[in-house]
């Protein structure tokens, strides 16, 4: 489940070196930012709104989020953003 997989994730959140951190992004290798432990993950790239399509849970904020993208005309990019992209 969700839960069990993350569990290991949760242990090194609290034994931290710098203390324990109350969230993390989950990235693959290539620098594709999927998700945080606790939330969903979307960037502004270019003008539109990137977030995974799959792979992910989808939560109640990112549904929301793409719900008033569609009402707005606000492009939405069903991919993750990447670190790379940062500051674009």
């Amino acid at each position: 489940s969700w839960v069990a997989d993350r569990a290991p994730l949760e242990a090194l959140m609290r034994s931290a070196e710098v203390g324990p951190i109350n969230e993390l992004l989950l990235a693959t290798d290539s620098g594709e930012l999927l998700e945080g432990s606790q939330t969903n993950f979307y960037a502004i790239v270019d003008g539109a709104v990137h977030t995974a399509g799959e792979g992910i849970l989808e939560g109640t904020v990112r549904r929301l989020l793409l719900e008033v993208c569609g009402r707005e005309g606000t492009p939405v990019v069903l991919s993750p953003p990447r670190l790379a992209d940062a500051g674009r």
